[in-house]
């Protein structure tokens, strides 16, 4: 056993110590199938429950046959999974992307229903040199280049890539080689019609020069996380929280320089209302500096609205974008990614906006729309039971217990 393999369980052991259960992203390929047995083996040692997730993205005829296969394969080494099938209309172009998005998205619905809060990915070193080559051709900043983090968080999940340090792909199929074990391999690897496919088949480094290269990615990543320092830094100290938004001086935030005005918004974004897959481009962020040096106004960016009045700016969820949800009493239950409650009543809950007119112009409500209108309202018909936000409560047996808001 390589002294990497060994380092992979002491990592994993570790990692499972502190926790009760962790999803493992499994395609059947032979990365994937490598960190399902050593996770597996390493949490017999351990109390921690894996759940097992294997993505059918529904792009090839056989995708559901491959999906069984690895289920079967992962049934005789004792292990229980499930299949999460992507339905999709048909599209041609940018599959890649598309792809990685609904993944991510198939994966966190998942995660959430089971309560679970930890996911192993198998992406390793020779996925993460790709990845900064093919940020690089694309003129990503330095978060792009800082390509694959071990820890990255999406919709309050922590995905966590153990071996992106570790291992690359020629150990990982000698390991499966020497021990027999089977998996899938994808015939799309060898498409050039993915840009990927033509970094890796252009890339033939030898270990030293891949040695070179994590470096480089290790010192951006330094780069990148003092400047995380600083974002929080300036975050605790300018940013006010409001009702599920915030609001911050305008001027204090594009004296910025642009990298960091960027990075300040992301955050913001991500805790107001934490999306998946979504990478801000940079030209909507130009835009957004741009926009914020007129007058009173207002703009939209990510399911967030954007409302500069008197130099203040409030971000707060574009109430369009919520989704209504029907409540079962005495259930967790978490709306839009934004809060989390309980209540001891069926009902309904959805965006203030949302609700008729009639509704809400019998509320009498004084302060401006725009401000409340992403504000959730509990109803059962056509009452409202409650409005916390706003102390609006009309059935005086109707209780919620709210946790803490979701925040990436």
């Amino acid at each position: 056993m390589s002294d990497s393999t060994l380092e992979l369980r002491e990592k994993l052991f570790s990692y499972f110590k502190s926790l009760d259960t962790v999803a493992i992203a499994c395609s059947g390929g032979v990365d994937s199938m490598f960190l399902t047995k050593i996770a597996a083996e390493v949490a017999k040692y351990t109390n921690i429950k894996l759940h097992i997730v294997i993505v059918d993205h529904n792009l090839q005829p056989n995708s559901n046959t491959v999906a069984q296969y690895t289920q079967a394969i992962l049934k005789t080494w004792g292990l229980s999974s499930a299949i999460l099938m992507w339905n999709h209309e048909l599209f041609y172009n940018g599959i890649e992307e598309k792809a990685r998005i609904a993944r991510y998205q198939l994966i966190i619905d998942y995660c959430k229903l089971n309560q679970i809060n930890h996911v192993l990915l198998a992406h390793h070193i020779d996925d993460k040199i790709e990845t900064f080559f093919l940020n690089a051709m694309r003129g990503t900043g330095l978060t792009g280049l800082s390509s694959m983090r071990e820890k990255t968080i999406k919709s309050g999940i922590e995905f966590f890539r153990p071996m992106v340090f570790l291992l690359d792909k020629h150990q990982i199929i000698q390991y499966m080689q020497t021990h027999s074990l089977p998996w899938f391999e994808d015939e799309t690897n060898q498409d050039t019609k993915f840009t990927r496919n033509n970094i890796r088949k252009m890339l033939n480094l030898t270990q030293q020069q891949k040695t070179g290269i994590l470096q480089t990615i290790q010192n951006i990543e330094n780069e990148c996380n003092r400047k995380d320092k600083y974002v929080k830094g300036f975050c605790s100290k300018n940013v006010q929280k409001e009702m599920l938004g915030v609001k911050l001086p305008v001027d204090v935030l594009i004296a910025e320089d642009f990298s960091l005005f960027r990075e300040i918004i992301k955050k913001l974004l991500l805790f107001i209302f934490p999306y998946s897959g979504l990478e801000l481009r940079q030209s909507l962020i130009k835009n957004l500096h741009n926009w914020l040096v007129r007058d009173n106004c207002k703009t939209t960016l990510m399911h967030c609205m954007f409302v500069k009045s008197n130099n203040m700016l409030h971000i707060i969820p574009e109430y369009k974008k919520l989704c209504s949800l029907k409540v079962k009493k005495d259930f967790h239950t978490t709306w839009n990614n934004i809060i989390k409650f309980q209540c001891n009543k069926d009902c309904a809950i959805m965006a203030l906006g949302n609700v008729s007119f009639s509704i809400k112009k019998s509320l009498n409500i004084k302060k401006p729309f725009l401000e409340i209108a992403h504000l959730p309202v509990f109803m059962q018909e056509d009452n409202i039971l409650a409005i916390p936000h706003l102390k609006i409560f009309n059935d005086k047996n109707f209780a919620i217990f709210f946790y803490e808001n979701h925040s990436a």
